[in-house]
């Protein structure tokens, strides 16, 4: 149970990166361009990747467990990018350049 839960917060938790950072810390700039295309460009990928594990389930194939290491490695550069800029978020400050007004 603590696995599965652990998998689902890999394989979607950096989803939360970009909402939480634009409405919640109302944070603007270069770094949320990035988040921002993180989120679209991985979403699309991360589905995809889930529908051909799914095709694969369905229509049989032995090996479609395999297939899982799509949405993983999707998942696993998502991470990497959307930390890097939230850490670059974090080093550019609250200054006034990055708030909502």
């Amino acid at each position: 149970m603590l696995g599965d839960a652990a998998m689902l917060v890999f394989l979607y938790g950096w989803l939360a990166a970009w909402p939480c950072a634009r409405w919640l810390l109302g944070r603007r700039g270069t770094g949320m361009r990035v988040l921002q295309w993180t989120f679209i460009v991985g979403l699309v990928l991360e589905a995809a990747g889930l529908a051909y594990v799914w095709d694969l389930h369905r229509s049989g194939n032995r090996d479609w467990w395999m297939a899982w290491a799509i949405p993983q490695a999707v998942a696993a550069l998502a991470w990497v990018i959307s930390l890097i800029a939230l850490g670059a978020l974090w080093l550019a400050g609250d200054s006034k350049a990055h708030r909502y007004p």
